[in-house]
């Protein structure tokens, strides 16, 4: 699937459109959900968890 993705996108590398720069992986989301699964996150309520490497502040 990757292989395909990239071969379709001539001008924009992947994670290209990410402010890290680099594809996010599966550990990538797992650390968030490990951490929120933990005692750590105890006092965590009701929030929005976005794991897109800001994406979504370009």
């Amino acid at each position: 699937m990757i292989a395909r993705i990239r071969e379709g996108s001539a001008t924009t590398p992947i994670g290209g459109g990410t402010l890290l720069g680099r594809m996010g992986t599966p550990a990538d989301a797992a650390a968030v959900i490990a951490f929120l699964l933990s005692d750590d996150a105890v006092f965590v309520t009701n929030s929005y968890w976005t794991v897109d490497g800001g994406r979504h502040q370009m």
